[in-house]
């Protein structure tokens, strides 16, 4: 349990680090080179799926048929916004969330993981001075009792 934990932590610490990455390449001036926006294509096919990041915001975006659609815009946080749309078999939904949400996100498990480090390293010191102090104390005890012993 504890290493799934701690693989989780180093692959969800991984993602941030990307995601710092793709947030800043988010601002970078891109119109030089013809594109407006970084854009990868998931699938291609009857669905459409991409990711395009742009000025810091990341997109998640699913599109189904060729029409042009009237969207409509949902606020889930704050902060996150789903825009949709739906005409018979064309559909749209676009998930927009700043890459600062995504960023604290991946983060909450390795300051997690690191908490829980923190804590056992320091029930890690504790314990062992009070061994030291119960060894301290067994020879003091003993010293005692054979001074009784032999008087």
């Amino acid at each position: 349990m504890r290493r799934i934990f701690t693989l989780t932590s180093a692959f969800s610490l991984g993602l941030c680090v990307l995601t710092c990455i793709f947030w800043l390449r988010s601002y970078r001036p891109v119109a030089e080179i013809g594109m407006s926006q970084d854009s990868v294509d998931l699938l291609k096919g009857s669905h459409d799926y991409w990711i395009s990041s742009s000025e810091g915001y990341l997109r998640l975006c699913q599109q189904t048929g060729t029409a042009p659609l009237a969207t409509r815009s949902d606020v889930i946080i704050p902060n996150v916004l789903l825009i949709s749309a739906r005409v018979g078999d064309n559909s749209l939904w676009n998930l927009v969330v700043p890459y600062w949400t995504a960023v604290a996100a991946t983060l909450v498990l390795p300051l997690a993981w690191l908490i829980v480090r923190m804590v056992k390293l320091a029930r890690t010191r504790s314990i062992g001075f009070e061994v030291q102090a119960c060894r301290t104390q067994c020879s003091v005890l003993r010293e005692e009792q054979v001074n009784q012993e032999n008087p």
